[in-house]
């Protein structure tokens, strides 16, 4: 999705829903308000669900409020990424560190399997159980 749309509208919580072939998909982006200022937003993550066939698609609003409604929102196109455990900002910081540890060991793993030296492979071996 582009970031430039939702800084534009920082404000209000977007629900975009795609369709493409006769096929659906929703995105939401996680936003929350700045340190900077009561009127600032900053972006953060995008969530999104699988394209399903149009008319399977379906989301709920759930809550009394708009913030309970976006966070029900984001529950639901996120699904299984964030769990639903805690508080939305905690699971969603959770999920970002979640992805930064799996880019890290994909990255090990493929200089593991480049690497020529066996001794130089079991250190780096080492460095992947820390990982996990």
């Amino acid at each position: 999705m582009n970031s430039s749309t939702d800084r534009q509208v920082a404000t209000v919580p977007i629900v975009f829903v795609l369709e493409y072939s006769n096929r659906q998909q929703a995105w939401v982006c996680y936003k929350e308000a700045s340190l900077a200022g009561s009127n600032a937003f900053q972006v953060g993550a995008y969530y999104h669900t699988d394209w399903v066939n149009a008319g399977e698609l379906s989301l709920h609003v759930e809550g009394l409020s708009m913030e309970a409604a976006y966070e029900g929102f984001v529950r639901q196109i996120a699904g299984e990424q964030l769990g639903g455990n805690g508080r939305l900002k905690e699971d969603v910081e959770r999920a970002k560190k979640r992805q930064q540890l799996e880019k890290q060991i994909a990255a090990l793993e493929k200089r593991i399997a480049n690497e020529k030296q066996f001794n130089r492979q079991v250190e780096m071996n080492g460095n992947l159980d820390w990982l996990h």
